[in-house]
C-alpha cells in the first residue's frame, strides 16, 4: 500500500512539472510571436473612468490601454493595470469593450473594490477586483496567460 502512495506522488510531481513546462512554453510563444500592441492609454483611461483612485487611504493608478478594436469600434481589447502609488504593478486584467454599444463600460467603484465590464462573448460580463489587490492578483499580473 505504501508503495502505491509513493508511486502516485512521483507521478503527480512529474505531471505538475510537465504542466509548468507546457505553460511556460505557451507563455513565451504567446508573448513573443504575436504580442498585443496597446495604445491610447490616456484617452482610454479617461473614457473608462480610470486614473488615480483612493482605497483605504492608499492611492492607486488605474491605467487602461486598448488595442484599437475593429473598424466598427467593437472588440477593443483593453488592458487594465492597477499600479501602486510608486508605480509597482499590483494587478492586471484584459477585457473587451464595444464603444458603440449601449452596454456599461466605465469602471465602477465600491469602498474596497472596482468592477469592470467585459463585452466578450466567452466571459462573464461583470468582474470584480478587490482593492487593494491581493497577493494572488500580483502573481497573476506576472503570468502572461493568466490575464
Amino acid at each position: 500500500m505504501q508503495t502505491n502512495k509513493i508511486e502516485f506522488r512521483r507521478i503527480a510531481r512529474w505531471f505538475l512539472a510537465l504542466a509548468a513546462v507546457v505553460y511556460a512554453a505557451a507563455s513565451i510563444i504567446s508573448a513573443y510571436v504575436s504580442p498585443t500592441q496597446y495604445a491610447n492609454c490616456e484617452k482610454d483611461t479617461k473614457d473608462l473612468n480610470g486614473g488615480i483612485k483612493t482605497f483605504g487611504g492608499q492611492q492607486f493608478n488605474i491605467v487602461l490601454c486598448g488595442d484599437g478594436g475593429d473598424e466598427n469600434l467593437m472588440n477593443d481589447k483593453v488592458r487594465m493595470q492597477i499600479l501602486s502609488e510608486s508605480g509597482v504593478l499590483l494587478a492586471q486584467r484584459t477585457f473587451q469593450v464595444d464603444w458603440e454599444s449601449n452596454r456599461l463600460r466605465e469602471l465602477a467603484y465600491g469602498e474596497d473594490y472596482l468592477i469592470y465590464f467585459d463585452a466578450s462573448q466567452n466571459n462573464n460580463y461583470k468582474h470584480k477586483v478587490n482593492m487593494p489587490p491581493t497577493w494572488f492578483d500580483w502573481v497573476r499580473a506576472r503570468l502572461p496567460l493568466a490575464n
